[in-house]
């Protein structure tokens, strides 16, 4: 349940550009199994490069998050902060031509 959860959270973001879908899935991946991160790091990311950084920092905000991934996380924002300039925004899909069917 929860690989196939994942998976299709991924491919609803990455595929379909089905963003509501996506973190639908990927949420309830993570309530099948709140100790896997990788669930939190795919909906972190991908809320990220979507710009919506508060929601981000609410996940990392929580107060059961283990301290070995708090502490990366501090490492890894204290080692990235320098080289940033600017977050780029994701790409927009082609737009479709006007009657064209899926």
């Amino acid at each position: 349940m929860y690989c196939s959860l994942l998976e299709s959270g991924v491919l609803r973001a990455e595929r379909t550009d089905d963003w509501p879908g996506a973190p639908d899935a990927l949420s309830r991946a993570w309530e099948v199994r709140p100790q896997q991160l990788e669930v939190c790091y795919e909906l972190a990311s991908r809320l990220r490069v979507r710009g919506r950084y508060r929601t981000v920092h609410a996940l990392l905000a929580l107060p059961d998050l283990p301290h070995s991934i708090r502490q990366q996380v501090i490492a890894n924002r204290q080692f990235s902060t320098p080289y940033v300039t600017a977050v780029p925004r994701p790409a927009r899909s082609k737009a479709r031509k006007k009657g064209a069917r899926r």
